[in-house]
């Protein structure tokens, strides 16, 4: 496999075809790991503000990214969330994979959907599937793909042994989603011993992140 990551920008500002040719013609790319759901700048918009820009496409920032998802989101999936339009608005209608995935195809190149578990605060109905931080406020992340399949199972076959799950993310320590902690109950999940966990996790955290910063520096 010889991949490339690739956001849709890429193809809005230069061309399906065009990007395609680049990329076969001067890397041998085989596979494309299409950038197909964010709403951070991670993988996908133009250069961040403030970096120097690429010898090629657009020679301007996006200062009004948004992000999303840019395909085409089909809402009989999403009728029983609290997630509802997600599409993003930065390309209009395009659909990227409806616009990339059929020429890439003539070409034998596979594609990857590639996404970034990053969402912005300003959603409707996303403080309901935020993680909580130790002090039960709201984190700006949200649980990992995983991690509902992991909760849910967890607590179909818990036992006074069992654990909820503690994530280290952005700087602190976060637990399971609002939604999600409704599924613990008296006989297994132990709030007070969770808790001298999750304070002692907390402080190692924070000691092994205060260290890594002064090797660093």
């Amino acid at each position: 496999m010889i991949g490339i990551q690739v956001g849709a920008v890429s193809f809005v500002d230069e061309g399906t075809e065009r990007v395609l040719d680049v990329l076969q013609e001067r890397a041998s790319v085989n596979t494309l790991f299409l950038a197909v759901f964010s709403y951070g700048r991670g993988i996908a918009g133009r250069q961040i503000p403030g970096q120097p820009l690429p010898d090629h496409g657009k020679q301007e920032y996006d200062l009004n990214f948004h992000g999303g998802n840019f395909a085409a989101p089909h809402p009989q999936y999403y009728k029983n969330t609290v997630l509802n339009g997600t599409r993003a608005p930065d390309h209009g209608d395009l659909d990227i994979l409806a616009e990339v995935l059929p020429a890439a195809q003539k070409r034998g190149i596979k594609v990857i959907c590639w996404l970034e578990d990053v969402f912005r605060t300003d959603l409707p109905g996303i403080a309901e599937v935020q993680e909580r931080d130790l002090y039960g406020r709201n984190a700006e992340t949200l649980p990992s793909m995983m991690l509902p399949a992991l909760a849910w199972d967890r607590r179909m076959r818990a036992t006074s042994a069992s654990k909820p799950i503690l994530i280290w993310s952005m700087g602190t320590l976060t637990s399971m989603c609002v939604t999600a902690s409704f599924l613990a109950t008296p006989t297994n999940y132990h709030s007070e011993r969770t808790r001298r966990s999750e304070e002692t996790l907390l402080a190692f955290g924070t000691r092994s992140s205060a260290i890594g910063r002064l090797r660093a520096s």
